[in-house]
């Protein structure tokens, strides 16, 4: 969005200066996060500044006339992340999105950005992680971190490949559905062990049983 402030053209006897015409100029630095900076007159002694800026970050901002700087300048800016998720700037990170091992818990972390990329400092969006594959089926569990991060977690229940979408207020993010490739647990799994055999029925002593 759009920043402004105004300031008074003051002339040596410390009177308005009224009237345009005067050569003030405006920067905001660092440069590479600035889409536009200018000043302009408005009316009596009363000129503006407009500046927008792209980038979250610390930036300081300067208004000259000529190559002097106006009392106070240059002044500290802090422009913080826009205040809405952008669905196209909406980005995945974490292992958990391309290899996990059946029965075992994984995850991977969502991270929310404005319409410029910047990373979201705050929570309340609506993130959801479901399977999209018929073999393997669950709904994802979505912690909100609160900082524009969403920790999601699951357990696979079968080794294969399958589909999981990542949506937000129900809309796939991009480059979802992702493909997670599930290998095998290492360890036995004790409740799905099975015993078989006679002798859990009966046997006769002395003798070897299996």
């Amino acid at each position: 969005t759009e920043g402004t402030f105004t300031f008074q053209a003051i002339n040596k006897r410390g009177l308005p200066k009224l009237g345009g015409g005067d050569a003030f100029s405006v920067s905001v630095l660092p440069a590479p996060g600035v889409a536009s900076a200018s000043v302009a007159f408005v009316e009596g002694s009363t000129w503006i500044v407009r500046y927008n800026v792209t980038a979250a970050g610390a930036y300081t901002v300067s208004v000259r006339i000529g190559s002097f700087s106006l009392a106070g300048s240059p002044r500290p800016l802090t422009v913080e992340p826009g205040a809405v998720t952008s669905l196209a700037r909406i980005t995945v990170r974490g292992s958990g999105l391309q290899a996990a091992v059946a029965l075992n818990r994984t995850s991977f972390t969502i991270v929310a950005a404005d319409a410029f990329g910047n990373p979201r400092r705050s929570g309340g969006d609506e993130m959801t992680a479901v399977s999209a594959s018929k073999s393997i089926q669950f709904l994802g569990t979505v912690v909100d971190n609160g900082n524009g991060t969403y920790t999601v977690s699951y357990v696979p229940s079968l080794a294969g490949s399958f589909d999981i979408s990542v949506m937000f207020q129900g809309a796939p993010i991009p480059n979802s559905p992702f493909t997670v490739l599930v290998t095998p647990p290492t360890a036995a799994f004790y409740p799905w062990c099975l015993a078989s055999g006679t002798a859990l029925q009966a046997h006769s002593a002395g003798q070897d049983v299996s």
